[in-house]
């Protein structure tokens, strides 16, 4: 992406990802033409190769966007569900639902995101990674605020693990459900939202201590 020099240019690349990102709404990423975002956007399409060298390119500028707004994103969500409960097991659906919310809402776009960090992981400036570390740490901070009702040996390392694997779950459940392990599990939400709770409590509150050091 080809940073704008000008405000004019600033306002008709913002249009550009602005369409884009209306269009994501309805369907992936590679069924978006270039002459569809153009039209969308009310530029031209020397407009767009002045400042993208191709569509793929997009998402880079699409990504700093999604990547700047999180923060507002869980703020307007946390103000839409209310405060965490005060207990572990609600807390824990509580995250659940805050992540089958967010994947689900702007699903087009974060799958087509992953995909581009997995393909691409050179493409993303190292503090735009420790921006998108804070959603991480809204989860984690969220389950340590229960760190008294936590059983696990290892409270921190099992939060960390626990949001982790949420995350893992719900994003390859609702990104990329043609995956064949989705495919294999399916699921509704309302049972998705069951399950990785369950999962949740399960690794911060075992029913037995064991030893793992055989493993």
């Amino acid at each position: 992406m080809r940073p704008p020099k000008q405000k004019r240019s600033q306002e008709t690349l913002e249009r550009i990802l602005d369409a884009t990102d209306r269009l994501l709404a309805d369907r992936e990423f590679n069924r978006i033409s270039i002459a569809e975002i153009v039209s969308a956007s009310r530029t031209s399409v020397g407009s767009f190769y002045n400042r993208f060298q191709d569509k793929k390119a997009l998402l880079s500028g699409l990504y700093e966007r999604y990547d700047a707004g999180l923060a507002d994103w869980i703020e307007e969500w946390t103000l839409r569900q209310g405060d965490p409960p005060a207990d572990l097991v609600r807390a824990s659906g509580w995250i659940t639902r805050y992540l089958i919310d967010t994947f689900q809402g702007r699903r087009h776009l974060l799958r087509a995101l992953a995909l581009h960090v997995r393909n691409d992981p050179d493409d993303i400036d190292p503090s735009m990674k420790d921006r998108r570390a804070s959603q991480h740490r809204f989860m984690t901070d969220t389950l340590l605020r229960h760190r008294d009702q936590i059983r696990h040996p290892e409270p921190e390392r099992a939060v960390h693990a626990a949001a982790f694997g949420a995350a893992t779950i719900c994003r390859e459940r609702i990104l990329f459900p043609e995956g064949a392990h989705a495919a294999a599990t399916k699921q509704s939400n309302a049972q998705l939202l069951q399950d990785v709770t369950r999962m949740i409590v399960g690794l911060l509150r075992p029913m037995d201590d064991f030893d793992l050091s055989s493993v």
